[in-house]
């Protein structure tokens, strides 16, 4: 696994919530090499949930929201 990064979610079409530069926003753990979410499955940057991948911003550095509680696990293992 490459070095993870943060992506943050920032609107969700279903529920109509718009993009969210709020500092409660959820962030998870993204793994830019692969294109994926290696945790868990949140299917692909573009559905239904939008995220925007922070390159400049490693999972280990401090996080502009709180963390995922799965990926902050799985990152542990």
């Amino acid at each position: 696994m490459t070095t993870l990064k943060i992506a943050k979610e920032t609107s969700d079409d279903q529920h109509g919530r718009p993009r969210s530069d709020d500092p409660g926003t959820l962030v998870h753990a993204y793994d830019e090499e692969r294109g994926a979410f290696p945790f868990h499955d949140h299917g692909t940057i573009g559905n239904e949930t939008k995220y925007d991948v922070l390159p400049d911003i490693d999972w280990k550095d401090p996080a502009p929201g709180p963390r995922c509680t799965v990926c902050l696990e799985g990152s542990r293992a």
